[in-house]
């Protein structure tokens, strides 16, 4: 199965350290969708990302494969901070859509800015995978 990393587990380092097995896939973007920061993470010290609806935006993130094992590894992370697995369409940079599962925020969504920590690993990401971290910065969701 794929997922959709759009804040920490889309930086390498951070996925490998959950599941040994993930193999990156590529880049991916779902549709009229962009970050929000919200919550106050114990972990990260400030605002976790979240997906937001934003017309005429899209949120960009990184594709992995993963398995069941490595899907129960993301789901207990994620859970920590008020994270559930559910599933959507990302199309992927070649155009082709595929369904794949993503982390979304369901408890503790008022906003809050990151912490540097938890923006150097967004920014480490975006760089790793090619992708504008300003643009993704510049279409931060206004609402959830």
């Amino acid at each position: 199965m794929f997922y959709f990393a759009y804040g920490s587990l889309a930086n390498p380092e951070q996925i490998q350290e959950l599941c040994s097995e993930v193999r990156p896939v590529g880049t991916g973007r779902i549709p009229h969708h962009a970050l929000c920061f919200t919550g106050q993470s114990e972990r990260w010290g400030g605002g976790t990302a979240t997906i937001g609806l934003a017309p005429n935006r899209d949120l960009w993130g990184a594709l992995y494969e993963i398995d069941d094992e490595c899907r129960e590894a993301i789901e207990r992370f994620g859970a920590l901070d008020g994270y559930v697995w559910a599933f959507t369409s990302v199309v992927r940079s070649e155009g082709e859509s595929v369904d794949a599962g993503v982390l979304c925020k369901v408890r503790d969504l008022q906003r809050h800015p990151p912490s540097d920590e938890y923006m150097a690993v967004l920014e480490t990401a975006w760089k790793e995978w090619g992708l504008d971290g300003r643009r993704i910065l510049l279409d931060v969701a206004p609402n959830l």
